[in-house]
């Protein structure tokens, strides 16, 4: 009879377990549904969009934060004991944009959210976290590497000011870690001053005076594999809370400024266009006077350069070069860059290059590399193989005037410059001035190619003065020459210490 009694009041208590589980699960659904409910249609069709990988492109205060975040908090509840991470360009800034909307989302739907102010980190009932990250602290990337790391959602804000390369960190580590939960990666942004990056590459083909949702970009050279992402976009004026106040703020703009359309800051930021960073370019590239006509027909006495750009946070690039007497310019017959490969793979590729322009009589082949990479430059010649000279050290800035004279006169030519990355570089390439006074290049655009390029018109330099041509140093004679100074080097440390020894009597 106990026995019968005992089994009947566990089966009554789970029962009652089932049931508040139940009422608990329910309770996350529909708090999930509200908050959902609650995104306006260009926000809820992003958050529907069954995409891994999804771009948000608008304009300022569109609501493309509280976007990512609702649906962040909306899945925190469907799937318990889930993690989110948002990543801000500094910490103050997560705290100061995204930190107030979970509060208001908390408040708003009567969440029961736990807040640790300190982490910015917010618990879910459930067990959820979302946890706010800034890109100015020291290994915030390190956090989101590692095995055993599992995220459901991970959301980058303003993608396109990140002065980082996103590609390694979304293939590297985002990748893995979001696979295992099946999550979803956002990267949100308005354009930045600086048309380069991931999030450029996803957006920038697209007409900015368009709203639409869910579309798939092209490839692209720096971004290949773009197809595996979606581009929602919106403005200002799609978002019912900031519509007044964005229109009532255009119109005073357009008032005070007839020529606003004009500005490349009002064209960011109004209408999400992606606007070249006014200035003056560093290389002046014409199309007209530098294209090479025709096609480039070899010879034996053809002389050619090689300019190795080693790079080590961006691309490595190579740029072909040629001359020969009877003309006056140096032709840059192909350039090539490439992001995350391995000097093996670089060597390969100039491998090819030398392959593919075989010298005869009186022609040359040379490689110049930079020799401030100078373990990428050893070990380029000594592993691999290949006979590499040092580029000419000198003023940088003082090269680029004088190839800028040289391009002016016709006497630097580039062939397909519609296909070629280095021309795409002079396009986007311009000056910065500092507060000092100094010119130099814009950081955050790529130049790499135009660097490759460079160290080989240093070097083709002299052909253009009238000069003879410098030679390739043979491998075995580098390395005599090598171990002759360090046999000078023993020599003159042992007498040093001979003459110590001496004059310590």
């Amino acid at each position: 009879m106990r026995r019968a009694a005992t089994i009947l009041l566990l089966a009554v208590l789970a029962v009652a377990v089932t049931r508040a589980e139940l009422r608990e699960a329910f309770g996350r659904r529909r708090a999930a549904e509200r908050v959902i409910a609650g995104l306006f249609p260009e926000q809820a069709a992003a958050v529907a969009d069954p995409s891994r990988r999804k771009a948000i492109w608008t304009t300022r205060r569109a609501g493309k934060t509280t976007c990512v975040l609702s649906d962040f908090v909306a899945q925190g509840f469907a799937h318990p004991h889930s993690s989110f991470v948002y990543i801000a360009l500094t910490f103050s800034s997560a705290e100061r944009i995204a930190w107030p909307i979970l509060k208001d989302l908390d408040r708003k739907y009567q969440l029961g959210c736990h807040w640790q102010e300190a982490k910015l980190r917010c618990t879910l009932p459930g067990g959820s976290t979302i946890e706010l990250l800034g890109a100015n602290r020291p290994g915030w990337s390190e956090r989101l590497h590692g095995i055993g790391l599992h995220f459901r959602g991970v959301a980058i804000d303003e993608a396109a000011r990140f002065t980082i390369d996103l590609r390694h960190l979304v293939d590297d580590a985002l990748d893995a870690a979001l696979t295992d939960e099946d999550g979803v990666l956002y990267l949100m942004s308005t354009p930045s001053p600086i048309p380069s990056g991931l999030f450029y590459e996803l957006t920038h083909g697209f007409d900015y005076r368009e709203v639409f949702a869910r579309r798939v970009p092209a490839a692209t050279r720096e971004c290949p594999d773009a197809s595996r992402w979606t581009v929602h976009s919106w403005t200002t004026e799609q978002n019912p809370h900031m519509r007044e106040k964005f229109r009532a703020r255009l119109a005073a703009i357009m008032a005070a400024n007839p020529n606003a359309m004009k500005d490349p800051a009002v064209l960011r930021n109004y209408f999400k266009a992606w606007v070249q960073l006014l200035g003056e370019r560093v290389y002046a590239w014409n199309a007209e006077r530098m294209t090479f006509p025709g096609q480039w027909r070899a010879q034996p006495d053809d002389r050619y350069v090689l300019g190795v750009d080693f790079g080590w946070n961006d691309a490595k690039a190579l740029s072909q070069n040629v001359w020969r007497q009877d003309m006056p310019s140096l032709v840059e017959l192909s350039s090539w860059r490439k992001r995350g490969i391995l000097l093996s793979e670089l060597a390969e590729h100039v491998r090819e290059y030398q392959a593919s322009y075989p010298v005869g009589d009186g022609g040359s082949f040379v490689v110049v590399g930079d020799p401030a990479h100078r373990d990428h430059f050893e070990e380029f010649r000594r592993a691999h193989g290949i006979p590499m000279i040092e580029a000419e050290k000198s003023d940088k800035g003082a090269q680029i005037e004088i190839w800028n004279s040289e391009a002016k006169a016709g006497h630097v030519l580039i062939c397909e410059p519609e296909s070629s990355p280095h021309v795409e570089e002079m396009k986007s390439l311009v000056v910065k001035v500092r507060p000092d006074g100094r010119r130099v290049e814009q950081p955050g655009l790529p130049n790499d190619c135009c660097d490759a390029h460079l160290m080989a018109f240093r070097h083709a330099r002299h052909y253009l003065r009238g000069e003879v041509e410098p030679t390739v140093p043979d491998r075995r004679a580098v390395a005599e020459a090598e171990r002759q100074r360090m046999r000078e080097q023993d020599i003159a440390a042992r007498e040093a210490r001979e003459e110590r020894a001496w004059n310590d009597i």
